[in-house]
């Protein structure tokens, strides 16, 4: 992933994450592995993530989180993907509920709901307790052998805090 670093402008309400576009914009999608070739497809099912029908964005969720999760495994794709659905976590579309009337009677932001749980899952296929069973059957340097995981794992703090103030 190359990218310039976070904008300095104003527009950026998470300046510990690049901002959303310049994750789309300065990664080179096409050079990134997934479990089903390169993540070429990827910027345009992110994209949509915004977009204000709650259709369209439910299918880029899949399209797009499906893309990089495959059995319980990060591969390269998967670290600009979550940083992108970090940076987008407090963004309006992603609260939007269904439909106007059922958020007032009962509120819900299936957008938010489903990337926080990609999230959280993506985080468990990268935890202790998988690097440990790793190390078990592949020895000590198992994870200097899983680069991808070894990203996901340092990426961690920049948007577990994002996670956590996310309401």
């Amino acid at each position: 992933m190359t990218n310039s670093g976070s904008r300095t402008t104003g527009n950026n309400p998470h300046p510990e994450l690049p901002h959303f576009q310049e994750l789309l914009d300065g990664t080179d999608w096409a050079s990134l592995a997934t479990p089903y070739g390169t993540g070429e497809s990827l910027p345009a099912a992110l994209t949509r993530l915004l977009d204000l029908d709650p259709a369209v964005r439910a299918a880029a969720a899949k399209d797009a989180l499906d893309e990089v999760t495959h059995q319980n495994s990060i591969y390269e794709a998967t670290v600009p993907v979550a940083l992108y659905v970090a940076a987008i976590l407090n963004h309006p579309a992603t609260a939007a509920g269904e439909h106007a009337h059922e958020a007032v009677l009962q509120p819900r932001h299936p957008t938010r709901e489903t990337l926080l749980d990609w999230l959280g899952y993506t985080a468990y296929d990268a935890d202790d307790e998988r690097v440990a069973l790793g190390e078990r059957h592949f020895g000590e340097g198992f994870l200097d052998e899983c680069l991808d995981m070894r990203a996901f794992r340092d990426l961690r703090p920049r948007w577990i805090q994002l996670v956590v103030a996310t309401p």
